[in-house]
C-alpha cells in the first residue's frame, strides 16, 4: 500500500509557504528523497480540489457518489500515482481538510497508508489573523467581537478537533506548534523527516500581513460600500501596496477579548498539551502585545481610498 503524507493545516499556520516550497522543489523531493507531490487536485500550490468535495458545505455536489474514492479529483489522483514508483511517498497539502469530517477523509484515502500532520497556532494570533483575513478578503462588516462570538468560538477547541482526527488516524498522527520563523524547516524535519540542509529553503510565497490601519480601512470600506469602489478581487492584491504607503502597527486583539479567549481555551489547550506535548504548556501568552482597534476618521479614510482608486486604475491598465 502506497504511503501518503496528508498535511491538513490548520488555517493560518504557514500553509501557503509549505505548499509553495513543495511545488518549487517537486523534482528534488522525488529524485533525492522519494517524495512525490501530485498535481491532481491542485489549486494554486495546494490540493484544495481534493479537500473541497469532502467539506460539509459541498455535500450536495457529491450526493450521487457513495464512495468518496470515486470523486473525480480522487480518481485523477489514483491514476497519477499509479504511474509512480510504489515506494515513493505521496505528499498532499491543503488547509481545506481542516473543515472536513475526518471519517470521510479516511474513507477517501483508504487505498493509501496515510500519515497526518497538523499545525496549531496560538489562539490569540489565530483569532487576530483569521478576523483580519476575513475583513481583507471579503465584504465582511462585523466587528472583531462579532467575529469572535459568532464564528471563532465555534471552531477553536483544539482538543475536540484533534480527537476526531486522531481517532481516524491513530497510528500516524503528528501535532506541531506553528512558528512563523521556521515553518518550512519544521515541516522538512518532522513531516518529511529530512536531515537539516537536505534542501535549500527560500522565503517562498506567503500571504501578506496587513497592518491594523489598512485592516480598519478595509472594514470601513466594506461597511460604506462606495459606488465607485473596485471589486473585491481587485482590492485584495492592492492591500499590500496600501500597507506600504500607510504604515501602522500589527493588528492584534484588545485586552478584554484576549483575556476572555485565553480563559475560554485554557482547558482545551491543557488537554492538548497533556496528550501531544508531554504536559508542556501549549502556548505562552505572557508577552502578547494587546492593542485597541486603529482609529479611522474620514480624512484618513478618504486619503487611503483615493490611493486605492489610483492603484486600481493602474492595475487595470497594466492587465488590459
Amino acid at each position: 500500500m502506497r504511503k501518503l503524507l496528508l498535511h491538513i493545516g490548520r488555517h493560518k499556520t504557514g500553509t501557503t509557504s509549505i505548499q509553495s516550497f513543495l511545488q518549487q522543489n517537486r523534482a528534488a523531493l522525488l529524485a533525492k528523497h522519494g517524495y512525490f507531490v501530485p498535481q491532481s487536485g491542485r489549486i494554486k500550490d495546494g490540493h484544495a480540489a481534493l479537500a473541497h468535495p469532502l467539506q460539509p458545505r459541498n455535500a450536495d455536489a457529491r450526493k450521487d457518489i457513495e464512495d468518496p474514492r470515486l470523486i473525480p479529483s480522487f480518481v485523477e489522483l489514483k491514476k497519477e500515482l499509479a504511474l509512480q514508483d510504489p515506494d515513493n511517498t505521496a505528499v498532499i497539502s491543503s488547509e481545506g481538510f481542516q473543515n472536513c469530517k475526518p471519517e470521510l477523509v479516511r474513507e477517501a484515502f483508504s487505498d493509501y497508508d496515510v500519515s497526518v500532520i497538523v499545525y496549531l497556532r496560538n489562539q490569540l494570533d489565530y483569532l487576530a489573523s483569521s478576523y483580519a483575513q476575513r475583513v481583507q478578503a471579503t465584504s465582511y462588516t462585523g466587528s472583531l467581537q462579532d467575529f469572535y462570538d459568532d464564528v471563532y468560538l465555534k471552531g477553536n477547541n483544539y482538543a475536540r478537533f484533534l480527537q476526531g482526527w486522531n481517532h481516524e488516524f491513530p497510528d500516524e498522527f503528528l501535532v506541531r506548534r506553528y512558528s512563523s520563523h521556521d515553518i518550512v524547516n519544521d515541516f522538512l524535519e518532522h513531516a518529511l523527516k529530512l536531515p537539516d540542509g537536505s534542501l535549500t529553503v527560500s522565503a517562498g510565497r506567503r500571504n501578506p500581513s496587513i497592518n491594523s490601519v489598512i485592516t480598519q480601512f478595509k472594514l470601513e470600506l466594506n461597511r460604506r460600500q462606495p459606488k465607485n469602489a473596485p471589486p473585491q478581487l481587485l482590492i485584495y492584491p492592492i492591500l499590500p501596496k496600501l500597507n506600504e504607503q500607510f504604515p501602522g502597527p500589527k493588528f492584534t486583539l484588545p485586552p478584554e477579548i484576549a483575556r476572555h479567549l485565553v480563559e475560554q481555551c485554557r482547558d482545551s489547550d491543557n488537554a492538548v498539551a497533556g496528550t501531544y506535548f508531554e504536559g508542556a504548556p501549549l502556548f505562552d501568552y505572557t508577552d502578547y502585545a494587546c492593542s485597541d482597534a486603529a482609529k479611522m476618521d474620514d480624512a484618513l479614510f478618504n486619503d487611503i481610498y483615493e490611493t486605492l482608486i489610483a492603484l486600481a486604475k493602474t492595475t487595470e491598465a497594466e492587465t488590459s
